[in-house]
């Protein structure tokens, strides 16, 4: 709560401080009655928001009712009204960019409009915050203000993440991206894939994107060696700059069911708007350089505010080496503004937003060596527009439509040299069949470039209806609908074809990306949230189910025309034991979910491009080159997946909380299962060509295939195909200790950390061909065996924040500590050595028994064999490191922090499991970072 608001209310209201904050938190103030279209009296409440310093009011501030889970936002003058129960008492959260956010509760019987005067965010308030808040009943979401986000000089939104129980502190570059994880050890390309991002509102997504091309796509996630270009591995979070944020709320847990085409969990942005001084942020360390400058611009009474923003940032790969860089450059324009149509108040905003990664160069000494150039470029321009009316009709009270469109440009160029080893064929043909070749030269010079260029559109509208059943029941209820439609216009990956960058005897020939259907995906919710509030009980929930269908897909899809439902409920218990009229909080609460959530395939997953086998029927080699014959006899696959799936994870979690003034202790289990995620998984096929391989008799000059001896070889043709083959299984505790202010030692303790339990897996019957020769002939049987290959790990960790705060000095000071208490892996050891079934060139699939084994020597070629020390433990052992930070405030317009991170670490050495010695380390560094606020 805000103290400020609540000394105003007790001053008032002549009574102790206690009493008032229960009564209220502002000046006099009444309430219009009127009858509610249930014939139950509600009332209007009335107020404005002001600046407590100059009593100007605050343009667009968000008043939030999160007993009822309404909100609505104030008009330029700061002046808002909202529908509330009659002779209620009514808890108001109200914020705005540039000011503490303040929590009061009202009674609304007998008041007039009310006074919510705000105070501008500074270190010498004493409610200065700079870690995550948690403010949900039903679940376990993470709010990041923007004190918080301010404090911790996050260059990405993906720094955020060391706030929240289970984070880790992580490498301080950007110079390749990495994968978001979630409640997990370690992370997995599906789990980042299934990340939910959404900028007000607006999904942001890359499903789009596709690389199909040899010596790129493979495994899970296609993508350049850099790893600045990347498909099925979800946003890249570097791109996503805090500048431009107000407060991101990170959900984990169960998403509502207005979030959709996610099965991580999702990151809610909330981008910065209205009015507010010129900031300008300068953060400065040994790798990373960023500016930033932003205001928030009142236009006018009729055309509203426009809050304006961009920020550079340049990141290096290391201090030594600062080739190679990664550079950003991001902008934001946020217009806002609230009319009447139609009789009826309807808030307004558009938002468009650039970001571009440039001279992204790879500058080495491997590089200068060899002569090549390796350049990305990424752009991306959004627009999006939101607009919310008020209509308080019967069966409405406020409409919400969502409409954007987001262009991006993903562009990859390298200049290669390429040197073989060997005497190595030319892919030439189009089609299957024996064709004459070409040999490439021994080393030569080529290149290649990846063109993505997706096109989204998407528009959501959604209705909202609140109201009291009875005078302890209140309900929120949500119906809606969206569609999403993304087109990739790119040119996809260009390759010279007489000069290919990654020899092979596999080869892609891809398509232009603009020639791929576009993905188009359209879903509809609807959501109930039920509040019960009897004497010092309160019992909340959220009932919620989500109906997804994929559109534009062949007929021969199995997601084609295919409703997928992901129902999810969260519930709540909690029973406050605070004395009455206390202001201070004193409860418990019991919360339990579940909940399904879908992520559907990408293009690339979904079109993957047909792959060319060029068997070398005739090897006729000559240094002589006019002597020389090659003939090679195609193949073609086509490893499209109609029967590929949604990746499906159904999410468990409970939760308990405590709050005793101040103090706060909340612990979170959770399970989850995830099935279905897409990976490029091995398959074999057989296949038979004629093969060349003695000549007849001596040839002087060229030769002719009729000159040779021949015979039908049978051997198997190696693809890539895009299956629901990964599976991951999550359990785990989250906890969290909050210890409030020591007013003797100015400082504030916040303690969180969790236990993970994470299994990886594979759920299709692994394929192994040994790729040998036994008589001249590939071996002709492929082994296919159960007990699929998993790993499991735990990993157990403490994070301290301990902030000593000292208002009249206007300073902060955080010692932030991390504990990893163990962290270990294990390859299970139920891989079996032997296949339970085989394959022969024919294409029949026949049991394989032990007895069969001992009787076939060929067979025993089909043992797997591993290292032994590849099953041992991999166990890290206890580590500690120390960051710390200093913030002090010069007057109001200025603030300046300096860190050190890895200042102090605690990292023994230890065998890793092929009993190697290792020692994990991370090189301490310093920076500083300078805030200006500006008239």
């Amino acid at each position: 709560m805000n103290i400020t608001a609540a000394l105003l209310i007790a001053a008032v209201s002549h009574t102790p401080l206690c009493t008032a904050a229960s009564a209220g938190s502002a000046s006099p103030e009444s309430v219009m009655p009127t009858s509610s279209h249930e014939g139950q009296q509600v009332q209007i409440l009335s107020g404005q928001v002001t600046d407590k310093a100059s009593g100007e009011p605050i343009p667009f501030a968000t008043i939030y009712l999160p007993d009822l889970a309404r909100g609505v936002a104030a008009d330029i003058n700061g002046n808002f009204s909202i529908q509330v129960g009659r002779n209620a008492k009514v808890r108001l959260k109200v914020s705005s960019l540039g000011y503490q956010a303040a929590e009061l509760t009202v009674a609304t019987s007998g008041r007039k409009n009310i006074s919510v005067m705000l105070e501008q965010q500074s270190v010498a308030l004493k409610d200065f915050t700079v870690t995550a808040k948690y403010n949900d009943k039903t679940g376990s979401d993470a709010t990041i203000g923007q004190e918080a986000l301010e404090y911790i000089q996050p260059t990405s939104i993906q720094d955020i993440f060391q706030l929240l129980p289970g984070g880790k502190t992580g490498q301080n570059n950007m110079q390749s991206r990495s994968l978001i994880s979630s409640r997990q050890v370690g992370s997995d390309e599906s789990t980042a894939f299934g990340m939910g991002l959404s900028i007000d509102g607006v999904p942001v997504q890359n499903d789009g994107q596709r690389i199909q091309m040899t010596g790129i796509t493979a495994g899970t996630g296609g993508g350049d060696q850099e790893g600045n270009t990347s498909v099925n591995t979800g946003v890249d979070m570097r791109t996503i700059s805090t500048d431009h944020i107000e407060s991101v709320t990170v959900n984990r847990g169960i998403a509502s069911a207005k979030e959709g085409n996610l099965s991580s969990g999702t990151i809610r942005v909330t981008p910065k708007q209205g009015s507010s001084p010129m900031r300008v942020r300068i953060k400065f360390d040994p790798l990373n350089k960023l500016a930033y400058v932003g205001k928030g611009i009142r236009l006018s009474e009729s055309l509203g505010t426009l809050y304006a923003g961009a920020d550079i940032v340049r990141s290096a790969t290391s201090i030594e080496d600062t080739r190679g860089a990664y550079n950003r450059v991001t902008g934001q324009l946020n217009w806002n503004n609230q009319m009447r149509w139609l009789g009826k108040a309807v808030d307004m905003s558009v938002r468009g937003g650039y970001i571009t990664s440039f001279n992204n160069n790879r500058t080495d000494d491997l590089t200068e060596t060899l002569g090549e150039k390796y350049n990305t470029r990424y752009q991306n321009a959004s627009l999006s527009a939101k607009f919310n009316m008020r209509t308080e009709m019967k069966l409405v009270d406020d409409l919400e439509l969502i409409a954007s469109a987001n262009y991006t440009s993903d562009v990859l160029r390298y200049d290669k040299l390429v040197q073989n080893r060997t005497v190595t064929p030319l892919q030439h043909a189009t089609e299957e069949g024996e064709h004459e070749g070409t040999y490439l030269p021994s080393k030569y010079r080529t290149y290649y470039s990846v063109d993505n260029q997706p096109f989204t559109l998407f528009t959501q509208f959604t209705a909202n209806k609140y109201g009291n059943v009875t005078p302890f029941l209140n309900f929120a209820a949500m119906l809606g609908t969206s569609l999403n439609y993304t087109k990739n216009f790119g040119k996809g990956a260009v390759v010279d074809q007489e000069r290919p960058p990654y020899p092979s005897s596999d080869f892609i020939r891809p398509r232009a990306n603009s020639d791929i259907p576009a993905i188009v995906h359209h879903a509809t919710y609807a959501e109930l949230k039920l509040r019960c509030k009897l004497g010092r009980s309160e019992v909340n929930s959220q009932w919620g189910v989500r109906e997804t269908m994929m559109l534009n897909l062949p007929h021969n899809y199995a997601l084609h025309g295919k409703a997928l439902f992901e129902p999810r409920l969260q519930m709540s218990y909690t029973y406050n034991f605070a004395p009455k009229g206390c202001a201070t909080v004193r409860n418990v609460s019991l919360r339990a979910g579940f909940g399904i959530e879908n992520k559907l395939p990408s293009a690339d997953f979904l079109y993957p491009d047909k792959v060319y086998h060029d068997f070398t029927a005739l090897n006729a080699y000559s240094d002589a080159p006019e002597k020389r014959l090659l003939i090679t006899n195609t193949k073609i696959q086509d490893p499209t997946n109609p029967a590929l799936c949604e990746n499906r994870n159904s999410k468990f979690e409970v939760g308990v909380d405590f709050n005793y003034d101040g103090y706060a202790f909340s612990v979170t289990g959770f399970y989850e299962k995830m099935k279905g995620g897409v990976e490029y998984f091995t398959q074999y096929t057989p296949a038979s060509y004629t093969y060349y391989y003695k000549l007849k008799n001596p040839v002087d000059g060229r030769p002719a295939k009729d000159d040779f001896y021949s015979r039908e070889r049978h051997t198997f043709m190696q693809l890539n195909v895009p299956t629901n083959s990964a599976a991951v299984t999550k359990r785990g505790v989250e906890y969290r200790i909050h210890v409030p202010t020591i007013i003797p030692l100015h400082t504030e303790v916040e303690i969180n950390g969790a236990y993970y339990s994470t299994e990886y897996s594979s759920g299709v019957p692994v394929m192994y061909w040994p790729q040998i020769m036994e008589n001249d002939e590939p071996y002709p049987y492929v082994g296919i065996y159960n007990g699929y290959d998993k790993t499991r790990a735990e990993n157990f960790n403490t994070n301290f924040w301990i902030n000593t705060h000292l208002p009249k000095l206007k300073l902060i000071f955080t010692n932030f500590i991390q504990i990893v208490w163990f962290e270990k892996s294990r390859l299970c050891t139920d891989v079996n050595e032997y296949p339970s079934r085989y394959m022969d060139t024919d294409g029949k699939v026949a049991i394989l028994t032990p007895e069969q084994i001992s009787a076939n020597s060929t067979f025993e070629t089909l043992r797997r064999k591993f290292n032994s020390a590849r099953y041992n433990e991999l166990r890290r052992p206890v580590s500690l490191l120390l960051n710390l930070k200093l913030t002090k405030e010069f007057g109001r317009h200025a603030r300046l922090s300096f860190f050190a991170d890895n200042l102090l670490q605690v990292s023994p050495k230890y065998k890793n499991n092929y009993l190697q010695t290792i020692r994990d380390w991370q090189r301490p560094f310093f920076g500083a970072e300078l805030t200006l606020s500006l008239l």
